[in-house]
């Protein structure tokens, strides 16, 4: 009897089938991402799908070695992992406006579930495409129901067969009994096996991944710390978690992909890349450092630090490059605006989702007065980070971008931190303290405000707790000015909270709290008022500080600022247009905000320079006539002559000549204009460094080495 060969079960068959379903669900689940996103379709790039093919086919070789029914669990296993990472970054960016990575879901998922009103809108405004990202399994699911059909329907016939053929050969009744098995498996399968995933490994890192000339191509994503939305658009949601994962376990090693695409990078011709990247730290150096005619009269916001010494010493050479990048930066001039609010009282407030348009003559004049009035900086910019408000406080309080893939506030506390202004104020005997109007848990703030050098207080803890959210920003002043107004000399924080979204009338109570003062206002919709609703909430908090301070004498001797963690994202683009009155592109104007120095006493001053929150730190600081290093801050003092850079969301760049665009690394005029190779390469340079040594300064506590506390109480 003939043996049902051509009825086996082809493995070939089930690692290609695989394969195409995997290659499916990778590029469906990546576009969903990016609709849902509204992400430039121009960012997905060639190069993405075939990375996705080449795991596709990895994972179809994998699936040839395995047997049957491990091979089919496998299967299901990564298309419900590719539809979970998905769904994922898409309900993330819903509600946060930027991806996320692994490290920020592990250490943060209360970002998420203490605000179920939040994520259950945004579950409900992405339904569509949750529901979508479930196409590769259910498709999966179909065939495997016809291919268990179909062994099934096989092995029926076979037993029938079986059953006529009592008197047949063993040998028969054994060929017919692997009719439906699989073929064992060879040495020469496996190889093959093995040689397929090296080759397309190979085909991808040498002809798609490209090499360090290419600072956008997945060469720079897989070997360097790019911010998350060009990982996540490059290596799309699963890879991108894998990255992550990868980095989180090898921690300052470098990762396969670091030593595998360095290694065949230096086989390919990089030597004139290397030499213009030399040749533009080169001149970044000449340019910063001061000439002989200008030290005598000029004055620096600088601290006695002997690089010299610390490059001699036996640290690792990552420290030492610190060392000469930092004795490199050329240090902030003090100016007329230096010591001009020596021994005045702060109150710093970092004011949730604030934004310029917020501030109205009618609505909120209070904030109006107070923009207008004060330092009036008209080209303001307030960047958005990864990880939303902790991260919008970073760069308020520390001065330094913050670190890509984790909680950099967070991880601060384990650092010496002598520059936030709650440890230099306590330190010339201030009192400081730190308020928020919700938990002091939810981002760790019980544990990073007092290392910043605050006595903390926060709801539930010193401060009255309340179910009502948002909580009212003019209550909780209400409340907490009585700990602070009758000191000679205080600095207080506040993190406000009223701004908070979402931006409705049933779900904010700070909306429906003011609903009938915003009814009138000339916008058909419900968002916009909402909005305004709440700051009306930040306006009468602004507006009752100053009556205090006022009753008590005190407002002269009394600095207020405030700045926004972030732009209000809880506002769709289309009404940021309207409130904007302008065609507001999403890589730089979005951005544009107002930043309130409000001084009574102090005449008003209109400022024209391009400057960011960054700024902030170092700017108190000079006015104020503290002690610090400017060459240690990321950030400048805004009155000083130090060219202004303003890094925003994505690594995109503002300087007073240029915009640069990361992900198309790409400049242009401020007018539009194009701009030559070596002014770009510059920017480049630059913003490559001050994310690396602010990420350096985080990981390496570099302020306890340059400053040991020791020498300076800390």
């Amino acid at each position: 009897m003939k043996p049902q060969n051509d009825k086996r079960p082809s493995r070939i068959v089930r690692s290609c089938t695989a394969a195409l379903l995997v290659a499916f669900a990778l590029v469906f689940a990546h576009v969903l991402m990016l609709i849902s996103s509204k992400a430039e379709i121009t960012l997905c790039k060639p190069e993405t799908l075939f990375l996705f093919l080449s795991s596709a086919i990895c994972f179809g070789a994998l699936s040839f070695i395995l047997p049957r029914f491990i091979a089919k669990l496998t299967t299901a296993a990564l298309l419900i992992l590719i539809a979970l990472a998905s769904c994922i970054q898409i309900c993330f960016f819903g509600v946060f406006q930027t991806f996320s990575t692994l490290g920020v879901i592990l250490s943060g998922t209360d970002a998420l579930t203490d605000f179920p009103q939040i994520v259950s809108g945004t579950i409900n405004k992405n339904k569509l495409f949750l529901l979508a990202s479930l196409v590769p399994l259910l498709l999966a699911l179909v065939l495997a129901i016809a291919d268990a059909h179909r062994i099934k329907k096989n092995r029926k016939f076979q037993k029938e067969k079986l059953l006529k053929l009592k008197k047949a050969k063993k040998s028969q009744k054994r060929q017919i009994e692997n009719s439906f098995k699989e073929a064992r498996l060879s040495f020469k399968h496996i190889a093959i096996c093995f040689g397929l995933v090296i080759i397309t490994k190979l085909f991808i890192a040498v002809l798609v991944c490209g090499t360090s000339a290419d600072t956008n191509s997945l060469y720079a994503v897989l070997t360097e710390k790019k911010p998350v939305d060009a990982t996540v658009l490059n290596l799309g949601a699963l890879h991108a978690y894998a990255l992550d994962g990868e980095r989180m376990l090898l921690k300052e090693r470098r990762t396969a992909e670091e030593i595998v695409l360095t290694r065949l990078n230096k086989l390919l011709d990089s030597g004139r890349e290397q030499e213009s990247a030399q040749k533009a730290q080169e001149n970044q150096q000449e340019e910063f450092a001061p000439s002989k005619e200008e030290e005598p009269q000029t004055k620096y916001n600088v601290l006695n630090i002997d690089f010299d010494k610390l490059l001699a010493d036996d640290a690792d050479d990552v420290t030492h490059q610190m060392d000469a990048y930092f004795k490199s930066r050329k240090p902030d001039a003090k100016n007329e605006y230096t010591g001009l609010f020596e021994g005045k009282n702060l109150i710093y407030i970092t004011a949730e989702s604030f934004a310029s348009f917020a501030a109205d003559p009618e609505i909120t004049p209070t904030l109006y007065r107070m923009i207008h009035e004060g330092f009036y900086f008209t080209n303001f910019y307030t960047p958005y980070w990864e990880v939303s408000t902790t991260d919008g406080e970073y760069v308020n309080c520390v001065g330094l971008i913050p670190k890509s893939g984790t909680y950099s506030l967070k991880d601060a506390v384990k650092n010496y931190l002598p520059f936030t202004l709650g440890n230099q104020f306590r330190k010339l005997g201030y009192k400081t303290m730190a308020f928020h109007n919700y938990l002091g848990s939810y981002y760790d703030r019980n544990i990073t405000h007092p290392h910043l050098g605050y006595q903390f207080v926060s709801m539930g803890d010193g401060y009255r707790k309340t179910d009502k959210w948002p909580d009212s920003d003019l209550e909780m002043m209400q409340e907490t000015i009585k700990d602070y107004i009758d000191e000679d000399k205080f600095h207080v924080y506040y993190m406000t909270i009223s701004g908070h979204l979402p931006y409705n009338f049933w779900a904010n109570a700070m909306a429906i709290k003011n609903k009938d003062l915003v009814e009138n206002l000339p916008y058909e919709d419900e968002a916009v008022k909402a909005f305004f609703a709440c700051n009306i909430e930040l306006d009468r908090a602004l507006a009752f500080l100053l009556e205090e301070l006022n009753k008590r004498g005190k407002a002269e001797d009394t600095v207020i600022v405030l700045a926004a963690d972030h732009y209000p994202y809880g506002l769709e683009l289309a009404q940021h247009r309207m409130l904007m009155k302008s065609h507001v592109d999403v890589t730089f104007e979005l951005y544009r905000n107002s930043l309130i120095l409000f001084n009574p006493s102090q005449e008003p001053c209109q400022v024209d320079k391009i400057c960011s929150n960054m700024d902030i730190v170092p700017t108190l600081s000079n006015l104020f006539g503290l002690e610090y290093d400017s060459r240690l801050l990321m950030g400048h003092d805004i009155f000083s002559d130090t060219p202004p850079f303003v890094v925003l969301k994505s690594a995109n760049v503002i300087t007073d000549k240029l915009k640069y665009r990361s992900d198309t690394n790409t400049a242009v005029t401020l007018d539009g204009q194009s701009v030559s190779d070596e002014e770009a390469a510059k920017v480049r340079k630059q913003l490559q460094d001050e994310v690396r040594y602010s990420a350096l300064m985080l990981d390496k506590d570099y302020y306890r080495r340059v400053l040991p506390p020791e020498d300076s109480a800390e």
